[in-house]
């Protein structure tokens, strides 16, 4: 027969040990979500496969042409996310892992020649051209003023990312989740360091080979993000003026007035798309960013409590020994 002050410390270490598990075991017990994959307190470099298309709205554009009022639009997947300064590991963001993928939107805001193309003779479409960008009205209206990026979190079993689907539509419903988790933008919000800038050809062969036919760069400010509970710090790593230089936008784009340093800076290359894809144009990126403190603030109060409820065991065992 169990008495009543025997019941009662039945469910008190019961309770104790219950608050351990809990405690211990939350990290394992759920999914790997992005924010799980993130290194904080260190440079995080994303490394993504995107693919684009150009949207012709330019009045007395030529089609196929980038003209300034044109816009480029796409999907993007980042796949991993390297450590860069401690360790220098790599996690994935690909399944079974939660997903981190999105769509963009950037509008043509100068168009300034620079060299003739790669038939080597000028004034032909595929002169080599400079490129600056900003922020489309269209997107805005989506994601709110300033952004040019927006990323979300998958489950890592539904709506899987790919740049292959059948239609372009059925690639940005898997890139957003299905209009699931929008975890973060990037934009610009009118600080003198962001930009994004390109240089490369213009006309058809564009998209008709796999040669690298363009290089860009930008450094983008973080307009909303669920991800990082204490913010994003500024990084360094990996700042050049690429593209940049060539416009005279900024000497040195990684610094600015307003916060001494970029939020996310990247760039990538241009190629042409593969077999198979709705989209006329694969881009590679890369894009690195600084996230701030500790992630996920209730894992570590709950595995504080798991401790507590083990070291008030450990007492009541010493006490009754």
């Amino acid at each position: 027969m169990i008495t009543r002050m025997k019941l009662r410390k039945v469910l008190l270490a019961t309770a104790g040990a219950g608050v351990l598990a809990f405690g211990l075991g939350v990290s394992s017990a759920h999914a790997v979500t992005v924010q799980d994959n993130l290194f904080f307190g260190d440079d995080n470099e994303l490394s993504d496969n995107d693919a684009e298309t150009l949207n012709d709205i330019a009045e007395g554009g030529t089609p196929g042409i980038i003209d300034v009022g044109d816009t480029l639009s796409g999907i993007i997947g980042w796949g991993t996310v390297e450590q860069l300064t401690f360790g220098g590991a790599t996690h994935s963001l690909l399944p079974p892992n939660n997903e981190l993928s999105g769509v963009f939107e950037a509008e043509v805001v100068s168009k300034t020649w620079l060299s003739d193309g790669l038939d080597g003779l000028a004034g032909t479409a595929d002169d080599v051209y400079g490129f600056t960008f900003g922020p489309s009205a269209s997107f805005e209206l989506t994601y709110g003023t300033g952004a040019m990026v927006a990323l979300y979190e998958d489950n890592g079993t539904g709506d899987i990312f790919t740049r292959l689907g059948a239609t372009q539509a059925s690639d940005i419903a898997d890139a957003t989740d299905g209009g699931g988790s929008y975890v973060w933008t990037w934009g610009m919000n009118g600080e003198a360091d962001e930009q994004w800038v390109a240089v490369g050809v213009q006309g058809p062969e564009f998209v008709e080979t796999s040669t690298t036919l363009a290089v860009y760069n930008f450094q983008l400010s973080s307009l909303y993000d669920t991800l990082f509970p204490n913010g994003l710090g500024q990084v360094a790593t990996g700042c050049s003026g690429g593209p940049g230089f060539v416009f005279g936008l900024n000497n040195n784009p990684c610094l600015s007035p307003g916060d001494s340093l970029i939020d996310i800076n990247g760039g990538g290359s241009v190629l042409g798309a593969g077999a198979g894809s709705a989209w006329p144009i694969w881009t590679n990126s890369d894009a690195t960013f600084h996230p701030n403190g500790i992630p996920e603030p209730m894992t570590l109060a709950l595995f504080g409590a798991g401790l507590l409820g083990l070291g008030w065991l450990n007492r009541r065992r010493k006490a009754h020994a």
